[in-house]
This record gives structure tokens, C-alpha cells and sequence, in this order.
């Protein structure tokens, strides 16, 4: 016989939206003929982040890590302003800038300091 399970707090009803949402763009991103499903598709065309699905299970284990950890929130790893700073600064680079550059005109739009971007950019694959 099975030990009875003790039901403890439940997820709020915003943790289980974003496991909700996080689990829609996985699935879409999976089922897509692109293979790749955009993330926040509310956001202006040039700040939009897309999934791969070859990223997706990674994604799913560092968050669902995460959550075990902390338990009180579920964010998927990848952190949408993240993928638009990267984004940023490979626009930058794109243009002409040099890394430094980038990182700097990036720093001075969003009012941080630069080694906060760098730290954005040299964390996670997204």
C-alpha cells in the first residue's frame, strides 16, 4: 500500500500560468515546421525571443531545477530579457561596433553598468 501523500501549499495560480505558458511554447516550438516558437510574442517585433526546439529540453531541466530548488516561483531559462540584451548587442555588432562597444551603448540604454550586461550575455545558451 502507497504511503497517503500530504498535500502541502499548492503552486499559486501565477506559478502554474507561467509552468502553463512555459509548457505552450515548448509544444509549439516542438510541433512547428520551423522548429522554433516565439517566446514573447507580445513584445515589439525587434525584442522578440524565439525557442528552438533542440533547446527545449534543456530549457525544461534547468527550470524545472530551479523550481525544486526554490519552489516559489518557475521561470524558464530563457529569460526573455537576456535574449534581448544578447540581441542588442549583436545587432551592435552587426552594425560595426566592437564588443565593448556593443555592451556599453546596450549599459547606457538600460541604465546598468556594463559588467551587468556581460554577465547577461556570458550566461546560459539562449
Amino acid at each position: 500500500m502507497l504511503p497517503e501523500r500530504q498535500i502541502g501549499r499548492l503552486p499559486t495560480p501565477e506559478v502554474r500560468r507561467e509552468v502553463a505558458d512555459f509548457a505552450a511554447v515548448c509544444r509549439k516550438a516542438l510541433s512547428s515546421p520551423e522548429r522554433r516558437a516565439c517566446a514573447n510574442p507580445e513584445a515589439p517585433v525587434e525584442e522578440r525571443s524565439y525557442v528552438h526546439a533542440d533547446e527545449v529540453l534543456e530549457f525544461a531541466l534547468r527550470a524545472l531545477e530551479r523550481f525544486g530548488e526554490h519552489g516559489d516561483h518557475f521561470r524558464p531559462d530563457w529569460d526573455i530579457n537576456r535574449m534581448v540584451i544578447r540581441g542588442k548587442v549583436s545587432g551592435l555588432r552587426k552594425s560595426g561596433l566592437s564588443f565593448e562597444e556593443a555592451v556599453g551603448a546596450v549599459a547606457d540604454d538600460l541604465d546598468v553598468d556594463d559588467r551587468t550586461v556581460s554577465r547577461f550575455i556570458s550566461h546560459g545558451k539562449s
